[in-house]
């Protein structure tokens, strides 16, 4: 059996984008629609749980706690962290 390759969790939400697209990671259709949605709306994700997120996006919860799984992070909470990162830096400098 081989071992699944370790993917470097994005830090940014710069390096999330960058991820998507270079197809740095394999998504199923639906974690793909999650994760380009959150690219477009940083803001939504940083003050969302991940129920919100998973019923703008027409999924359900538990895909989009596998998507941040997939992308390396240990809980949704870990990856709404880089997103309420990004917010509170885009908003210092306005």
């Amino acid at each position: 059996m081989e071992a699944k390759a370790e993917v470097q969790k994005p830090k940014t939400v710069l390096d999330l984008e960058s991820m998507l697209a270079v197809q740095g990671v394999t998504l199923s259709f639906r974690q793909e629609r999650v994760a380009r949605f959150a690219v477009a709306y940083p803001e939504i994700v940083a003050f969302g749980t991940a129920n919100s997120l998973a019923v703008r996006c027409s999924v359900t919860q538990s895909t989009v706690v596998r998507l941040a799984i997939s992308l390396g992070f240990e809980s949704y909470r870990e990856f709404r962290r880089v997103f309420r990162q990004h917010v509170k830096v885009n908003a210092t400098y306005r």
